[in-house]
């Protein structure tokens, strides 16, 4: 049973190019690169522009150690680390390596989310404390009544 591909009225015209087409045979359908995507240039763009970073002592760990441009891929790293690629490091990065159209949205994500993190993240790291205090409390609750 072949099935066509469904269309979805909303966003059909909106991702039309996103669609799977029909391959030359007529048995498979191939899916066309998004804009998204990156080329192997591209991706080396982005490793060199990480690999090459300078950030002052204690501003976040060496991140071009987990940068790997022989194989185009950045692994390894922490959580606080993609946190400050996130908020610092990919504006720049992806200003210089990638299309305007996939860059602007990731900016303004940046942006976004260090305004977020300047109102709230004194909050979360009292939240944060508080919970450590407690599970420790607790731990020590329990050994005592041992």
């Amino acid at each position: 049973m072949e099935t066509d591909w469904i269309e979805f009225p909303r966003y059909s015209k909106e991702y039309k190019s996103l669609h799977p087409i029909k391959s030359a045979d007529g048995e498979k359908y191939e899916i066309m690169a998004a804009i998204f995507d990156m080329k192997n240039k591209e991706k080396e763009v982005f490793c060199k522009v990480l690999k090459n970073v300078k950030m002052p002592y204690g501003c976040a760990s060496n991140v071009s150690r987990y940068v790997h441009t022989n194989e185009r891929k950045v692994a390894g790293y922490k959580s606080h680390d993609a946190h400050f690629i996130l908020h610092y490091l990919l504006q720049f990065n992806a200003k210089i390596s990638l299309k305007p159209e996939v860059a602007k949205p990731l900016i303004r994500l940046s942006a976004f989310l260090r305004g977020l993190w300047r109102k709230i993240g004194k909050h979360v790291i009292h939240t944060l404390c508080s919970i450590v205090i407690i599970r420790k409390l607790r731990l020590c609750l329990r050994n005592i009544e041992l």
